[in-house]
């Protein structure tokens, strides 16, 4: 549960990568990810949520 938020961060920066790198690879299926606008919000989404859940859990670890 420490870890949840950090966890959160990188899946969503991992998901921001693979939707850029699927172009230059030459990937199909991945190539057309950083197009789509739910694609990139919810990696953006997942992003803020682990930022604000690694803050708000540690908080409470602490206290």
């Amino acid at each position: 549960m420490k870890y949840l938020g950090i966890i959160m961060i990188i899946v969503g920066a991992l998901m921001m990568i693979i939707g850029m790198l699927g172009d230059p690879l030459g990937v199909a299926v991945l190539s057309d990810l950083c197009d789509l606008n739910p694609y990139t919000l919810g990696a953006l989404f997942l992003c803020i949520a682990g930022l604000i859940a690694h803050i708000v859990i540690n908080k409470r670890i602490v206290d």
